[in-house]
Protein backbone atom coordinates (compact mmCIF):
# COMPACT_ATOMS: atom_id res chain seq x y z
CA UNK A 1 0.00 0.00 0.00
CA UNK A 2 2.28 2.71 0.68
CA UNK A 3 4.44 1.72 -2.53
CA UNK A 4 1.55 2.84 -4.70
CA UNK A 5 0.57 5.80 -2.45
CA UNK A 6 4.13 6.61 -3.18
CA UNK A 7 3.80 5.72 -6.97
CA UNK A 8 0.66 7.96 -6.88
CA UNK A 9 2.07 10.76 -5.01
CA UNK A 10 -0.77 10.52 -2.80
CA UNK A 11 0.76 10.30 0.65
CA UNK A 12 -0.44 12.27 3.64
CA UNK A 13 0.58 12.87 7.38
CA UNK A 14 -2.77 10.63 8.03
CA UNK A 15 -0.75 7.63 5.50
CA UNK A 16 2.42 8.15 7.68
CA UNK A 17 0.77 8.11 11.49
CA UNK A 18 -1.22 5.36 10.32
CA UNK A 19 1.89 3.37 8.86
CA UNK A 20 3.63 4.15 12.27
CA UNK A 21 0.84 3.01 14.41
CA UNK A 22 0.45 -0.21 12.12
CA UNK A 23 4.55 -0.86 13.11
CA UNK A 24 4.34 0.36 16.61
CA UNK A 25 1.20 -2.40 17.14
CA UNK A 26 3.23 -5.03 15.36
CA UNK A 27 6.12 -4.41 17.91
CA UNK A 28 3.83 -4.46 20.91
CA UNK A 29 2.02 -7.36 19.53
CA UNK A 30 5.05 -9.29 19.36
CA UNK A 31 5.97 -8.38 22.64
CA UNK A 32 2.69 -9.33 24.41
CA UNK A 33 2.42 -12.61 22.84
CA UNK A 34 6.37 -13.01 23.90
CA UNK A 35 5.90 -12.34 27.54
CA UNK A 36 2.18 -13.31 28.39
CA UNK A 37 -0.83 -15.34 27.72
CA UNK A 38 -2.89 -12.38 27.78
CA UNK A 39 -5.26 -13.09 24.48
CA UNK A 40 -7.59 -10.33 25.42
CA UNK A 41 -4.52 -7.91 25.03
CA UNK A 42 -2.98 -9.29 22.31
CA UNK A 43 -6.73 -8.89 20.55
CA UNK A 44 -6.81 -5.18 21.37
CA UNK A 45 -3.14 -4.32 20.37
CA UNK A 46 -4.73 -6.54 16.94
CA UNK A 47 -7.01 -3.86 17.06
CA UNK A 48 -4.99 -0.71 16.59
CA UNK A 49 -2.67 -2.68 14.04
CA UNK A 50 -6.10 -3.15 11.71
CA UNK A 51 -7.02 0.25 12.42
CA UNK A 52 -4.09 1.44 10.96
CA UNK A 53 -4.30 -0.91 8.02
CA UNK A 54 -7.81 0.28 7.33
CA UNK A 55 -7.00 3.49 6.99
CA UNK A 56 -4.05 2.86 4.59
CA UNK A 57 -7.05 0.54 2.45
CA UNK A 58 -9.32 4.06 2.84
CA UNK A 59 -6.40 6.03 1.31
CA UNK A 60 -4.99 4.15 -1.15
CA UNK A 61 -8.58 3.60 -2.74
CA UNK A 62 -9.40 7.07 -2.78
CA UNK A 63 -5.86 7.48 -4.42
CA UNK A 64 -6.58 4.92 -6.67
CA UNK A 65 -10.02 6.42 -7.76
CA UNK A 66 -8.24 10.06 -8.34
CA UNK A 67 -6.54 8.23 -11.26
CA UNK A 68 -9.65 7.65 -12.97
CA UNK A 69 -10.59 11.20 -13.68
Amino acid sequence: MAVLLIATDAVTAIDVIAAWVFVAGRVIHTLVADSTDNVPLRGQVFSSNFAGVVVLVASCSAALEGLGR
